[in-house]
């Protein structure tokens, strides 16, 4: 591992390009995992080693961490950001910045002061400023305790009861959960819902990347919605792309309804003790039908059935997603923000 000496003070970066060797990556790990709920992605790349991993020391002592992509997607963890030694965590991301102003900058992803900060020391060093920028709500949902793979039963969102070890040995692109609702299990707009033969009509499946094809109008109509911003058009090639990626190293649920598919989310960023959500989205004429709570237990019950916590950021004032998060769980815990170059 090499150190590469800053200007300010006795801080020092440390860095292991590609990942780190086993004792290492340890030490970058316990480092992060106390904060990891608000830094699944951060622990994700030390995880999969498929970014540049720096930890900010003093005397030896590690006291922020961050990552690095070759496409320039930047991930933090900055306790620093909130005490004291700001200004010293300032000047020693400046000057570590300073040092590859010919890096490529895609964004900058994290909780909203360590976000604020990394804009600020890319400022100074590059004279570069942030293209865009959206802010966050930050959310937690823990897994009950003996939640893991154990095989236990539960339910998800008015299903009837499916195994924890069952669900997640399903082969990709398979039913995991048909019909069988509960007819009081989902109310719209304060009424109870008899639609009993509408529900039995859906179906979640766990998505296999042979279904590109069927799920990438969702995602597309997704990104315009939640990524695109004016005078910024996502590229459909690169949606395609990322989407595929997704397929193969997330899990992705699809809800449909009469064969077609209408809403979908899942998985963005896999970390040791907690999984990030991300991408859930239904077509605007099927909102407000109890459709996505279903698809959200589907996923949680997921993740919590291997004993992992989960996490979520949304838009502050997309107030029914937040209304919807609520219910199934999740308690809010800090801001998230993501700056764009």
């Amino acid at each position: 591992m090499t150190v590469l000496p800053c200007e300010t003070g006795d801080f020092n970066i440390s860095t292991r390009r590609g990942g780190f060797d086993g004792l290492n990556h340890r030490e970058f790990l316990s480092f992060v995992l106390p904060y990891e709920k608000l830094a699944v992605g951060l622990v994700s790349h030390a995880l999969l080693g498929d970014a540049d991993c720096f930890v900010v020391a003093e005397d030896g002592r590690a006291r922020d961490a961050f990552s690095l992509s070759k496409g320039g997607q930047i991930f933090h963890c900055l306790p620093d950001a909130y005490t004291e030694n700001q200004p010293r965590l300032l000047g020693v991301l400046t000057a570590f910045f300073a040092a590859r102003k010919d890096h490529e900058l895609f964004n900058v992803v994290g909780e909203e002061k360590g976000t604020d900060l990394v804009k600020r020391a890319i400022q100074a060093a590059t004279g570069r400023g942030v293209q865009h920028e959206q802010r966050y709500v930050l959310l937690e949902k823990k897994a009950a305790a003996g939640s893991g793979d154990s095989g236990t039963s539960t339910k998800f969102g008015g299903f009837d009861e499916l195994n924890h070890r069952r669900l997640n040995q399903v082969e990709d692109g398979v039913a995991v959960a048909t019909g069988g609702f509960d007819r009081l299990n989902h109310r719209g707009g304060g009424h109870v819902r008899t639609m009993r033969d509408e529900y039995e009509k859906l179906t979640i499946v766990r998505c296999a990347p042979s279904m590109i094809d069927d799920l990438l109008p969702l995602q597309i109509a997704y990104e315009k919605e939640e990524v695109e911003w004016e005078g910024n058009s996502i590229d459909q090639n690169v949606t395609r792309l990322s989407f595929l990626h997704a397929l193969r190293t997330q899990q992705i649920f699809a809800l449909s309804k009469n064969g077609a598919y209408i809403a979908k989310g899942g998985t963005n960023a896999i970390g040791k003790n907690y999984v990030q959500l991300g991408g859930i989205y239904t077509i605007p004429s099927e909102r407000g039908k109890g459709y996505a709570e279903c698809l959200v237990r589907q996923i949680i019950g997921a993740v919590h059935s291997r004993g992992k916590n989960t996490a979520l950021f949304a838009k502050p004032d997309n107030v029914p997603a937040l209304r919807l998060y609520e219910k199934c769980g999740f308690v809010k815990i800090g801001r998230y923000e993501i700056a764009y170059y």
